[in-house]
């Protein structure tokens, strides 16, 4: 769990662009509501993030929307759990 929470936080660092606005947030989106839980607290109020699934969803059966692949496109990060979902 330790190894998963480093990783999750260098890549939120990484992806702050180095001539970003101060203001801007790095939007990042998760397939699970724990993997959107941890990048929240690690990015703090730098993070805008968002979560495919929901937490009484059985995330194996999400039903696909198009909002979703909006998402996508315009996130800075993508974090999955590997878990085929």
């Amino acid at each position: 769990m330790k190894y998963i929470l480093c990783t999750l936080m260098i890549f939120v660092v990484l992806a702050i662009p180095a001539d970003a606005p101060a203001g801007d947030k790095v939007t990042v989106v998760a397939s699970l509501p724990t993997l959107k839980s941890i990048a929240e607290l690690v990015g703090g109020d730098k993070v805008d993030a968002f979560a495919i699934a929901t937490g009484y969803q059985n995330p194996h059966f999400v039903d696909p929307k198009p909002s979703f692949i909006m998402k996508l496109s315009r996130a800075d990060l993508f974090i999955t759990s590997g878990l085929d979902l």
